[in-house]
């Protein structure tokens, strides 16, 4: 079976959504109630602790009555909607990349919010939300519950679990009811409220929603009527939102790869039954149904404090950003003989939005009744025919949430960025090379050339014709007998094409999909690549178990050794699970006919040097080999001593490039949304598009990188492992600043950086232009 693929940072949902009851389904707006319930402040913060609400309205008096306040322009723009049909959410599970809506499986939804009376002549008011299909051919769906810490214990809430909304001075306030309608769970501030009216078609809505509810794209894809105008009446509202409380949001724990994801409403899966948080750490924390290591933790990355009577430890730093946009700070809860995970966000924390495309920003979203109704009767269920399906990019100025100056979405790494930071010559862009991307297969159907022509369109890179001859061609091996759930191998390829295309945008690419994912297919996937004659370089972003498959793997190096002799390059992603002495890297990473790429962290996107440089991403993969010696040619540039701490055994990686999807992510346009990647699975591709640029600069000079590797005995390997690569003040592969490789506590001699070869850094990070020289 695989046991990589790419590290996706959309492995978990933000909190913000998790805490406001958002259905936790892929490609879908989570259904939450817009607007909730919220007593006065200090009532609120009573309620936390105590785990019981009580109402701040006013009480009797004598003497003339007191003439009460006006609606500020916030409590104004809320009544317009919440008093006259509702306020809330359109949630969605479709195929709005292009299909037909089935009856079970697809939802278009709402939540929606009702308010009684307006709190400012009636005081407190609790709001039950209702949940209700938006088409009569659609179900309505189950959505997940989410779990709070109130009260000292562990507490469900649903989408529709009751709110209580206040007045407080201008502002709006809301709190939101456990599932018993008793514990507080959450509390909320909300001003600088808009109300933007909408008219016209509902295609042609201002950016900003169709970032939330992507209407031109669902009529795109043939799955909303594009000649659906908005009812009169109808507008949306935007507003800013801010914890008056600390909220503790739990999230299923899995320390291990093999655990599966909870019941949708199951309770949350506890870290473990019989652990204290004095026996918990180190601890990793996995995604759910992932393989891919998401965090570790050690006891001294937080302290532990009693927070209504259970023992907590908060880290001391916060969350990334990229996963969770508001402020959010990791705490494991002990409650009883379990130990539960989630995070907290503070008191004061201005909640942020990820948007579905991708986007986040600082303001929160609702419709009116008359724009949910809109979308209800837009909707086809059962399209005719299927319109294009071209991402459709929208012009949103997004935060930074990574910090390191990344110009991608949110600040990720953007086509430029990696160019920049790897010192790639403007001139170069690998035209004339080809590169070929082995990779499992996905649905028949799957469009790798719409997301390439988006990405392409974004970054002002050449987009390609999607014709035979042009720089993208798809080979399925396949013939579209794809078995399985989800994308399969989809999600792995897109990534592999745009960062080839991000390194090396003049060079053509071909897609090969193998007929299956098991190794024999995928190692046959990577023969057909390295047999077509114009294909210098091959990508592999994948991994497999050597044991399982010894006698597969025997066969294939026999293969491959032919393909070296030829001239051909292979690069594979080295792993995503760091060390572990005795076990040792997966293949074909160990194989010594590819060149194994480890993963880093980038703190600039100015170039890799001093103190800037790169240091390791943890989860990068290495080590030595217990299944295969250390070739010639690695051994004598390393030395005794790297020889004897891996045993005289292969060591891997060889080079490395980023790969933290949490502090240093890429950009990706995947399935007609932006999402930040990571893991090794980018570094192979992104050396595969360097590998590109080498062969362009050698055409260039007369000759080819295919005739320089086939003249020196070891191939592309040896062409690094040379003493000429480390010279001068700006070395051709930059060492790392610092790091380790996560071990899980076990005492690991090669898990740290260090001068020359390592098995966390290899021989370094590129600087292409130094690169370039020395070949």
């Amino acid at each position: 079976m695989l046991l990589k693929f790419r590290f996706r940072v959309d492995f978990a949902l933000p909190v913000e959504a998790l805490g406001r009851g958002r259905e936790m389904k892929k490609n879908s707006i989570p259904a939450m109630p817009e607007v909730s319930a919220r007593s006065c402040v200090r009532a609120v913060v009573t309620v936390l602790i105590a785990g019981a609400l009580s109402a701040c309205g006013g009480g009797g008096g004598s003497g003339a009555p007191t003439p009460k306040p006006a609606l500020s322009v916030d409590q104004k723009i809320y009544e317009d909607a919440a008093l006259q049909g509702g306020i809330g959410s359109v949630g969605y599970d479709m195929p709005y990349g292009g299909g037909v809506l089935a009856t079970g499986t697809s939802y278009v939804y709402s939540v929606v919010n009702t308010l009684p009376n307006s709190p400012l002549s009636s005081g407190p008011q609790t709001v039950t939300p209702t949940l209700a299909t938006l088409d009569s051919e659609l179900a309505v769906p189950v959505l997940q519950k989410t779990w709070y810490v109130a009260g000292g214990q562990i507490v469900s809430r649903s989408a529709t679990a009751n709110v209580q909304v206040t007045y407080s001075g201008t502002s709006v306030q809301v709190a939101q009811y456990a599932d018993d309608n008793q514990s507080v769970v959450d509390a909320f501030n909300e001003d600088s409220f808009r109300e933007v009216s909408l008219t016209g078609l509902a295609s042609s809505a201002p950016t900003e929603l169709l970032a939330v509810l992507p209407l031109d794209q669902w009529v795109a894809a043939g799955n909303f009527s594009a000649g659906t105008a908005w009812q009169p009446g109808a507008f949306y509202v935007a507003r800013k939102e801010t914890l008056v409380n600390d909220r503790t949001v739990l999230e299923a724990c899995y320390p291990s790869p093999d655990m599966s994801p909870a019941s949708p409403v199951a309770k949350v899966q506890p870290c473990g039954s019989t652990g204290t948080l004095a026996t918990l750490f180190p601890l990793t924390i996995y995604p759910g149904g992932n393989s891919h290591p998401r965090e570790t933790f050690a006891a001294t990355d937080g302290s532990v404090t009693t927070v209504q009577g259970l023992q907590v430890w908060t880290a001391n730093q916060p969350e990334p950003r990229g996963v969770y946009p508001t402020t959010s700070y990791r705490v494991f809860v002990q409650q009883g003989g379990s130990v539960y995970t989630g995070v907290v966000q503070h008191q004061g924390a201005a909640v942020a939005t990820r948007m579905t495309d991708g986007s986040v920003v600082g303001e929160t979203f609702a419709l009116n009744s008359a724009a949910i109704g809109t979308v209800g009767q837009g909707v086809i269920t059962s399209p005719s025919t299927v319109g294009l399906t071209t991402g459709i990019l929208r012009n949103l100025t997004t935060p930074d949430l990574i910090g390191i100056g990344g110009t991608g979405v949110n600040g990720s790494l953007s086509p430029q960025d990696l160019r920049t930071h790897y010192d790639v010559p403007p001139a170069l862009d690998g035209t004339g090379q080809t590169i070929a991307l082995v990779d499992a297969p996905g649905p028949s159907n799957f469009n790798y050339f719409d997301d390439l022509k988006a990405y392409s369109q974004a970054f002002g890179l050449p987009v390609c014709a999607n014709l035979v001859g042009s720089c993208f061609r798809h080979i399925d091996l396949s013939n579209g007998t794809f078995v399985g759930t989800g994308n399969g191998g989809a999600t792995e390829a897109t990534l592999d094409i745009e960062m080839v295309h991000a390194i090396a945008p003049g060079a053509s690419i071909v897609l090969v999909t193998a007929a299956s994912s098991n190794l024999a297919d995928m190692l046959a996937a990577v023969n057909y690549a390295a047999s077509m004659p114009q294909v210098s370089a091959v990508s592999a972003s994948w991994s497999y178990n050597y044991p399982a498959n010894a006698s597969t793997i025997m066969n294939e190096e026999t293969q491959l050794a032919q393909f070296v002799a030829q001239g051909k390059v292979f690069f594979a992603s080295s792993g995503d699970a760091g060390q572990f002495p005795g076990y040792g890297p997966s293949y074909p990473a160990m194989s010594a006919y590819f060149t194994s790429v480890g993963g880093t962290q980038i703190h600039s996107i100015s170039a890799n040097t001093g103190s800037l440089a790169d240091t390791s991403w943890i989860f990068s993969g290495g080590g030595p080999s217990p299944w295969a010696a250390m070739p010639s040619w690695q051994s004598a540039f390393v030395g005794a001593a790297q020889t004897s701490v891996n045993m005289g055994e292969r060591a891997v990686p060889d080079v490395v490039a980023v790969a933290d999807p949490l502090h240093s992510p890429v950009a990706l346009y995947f399935e007609q949304h932006w999402t930040l990647e990571g893991g090794t699975s980018v570094g192979s591709p992104v050396w595969a598009g360097i590998a590109a640029l080498l062969g362009q600069q050698l055409a260039d000079s007369g000759t080819t990188l295919a005739a320089r590797v086939a003249a020196t005995p070891g191939g592309f390997n040896r062409l690094l492992y040379r003493s000429n690569l480390f010279a001068g003040s700006d070395p051709a592969l930059q060492p790392l600043a610092a790091g380790t490789s996560f071990s899980q506590g076990l005492t690991c001699a090669t898990c740290s950086v260090g001068p020359g070869y390592n098995d966390v850094a290899g021989l370094g990070s590129p600087d292409v232009a130094s690169l370039l020289s020395a070949f």
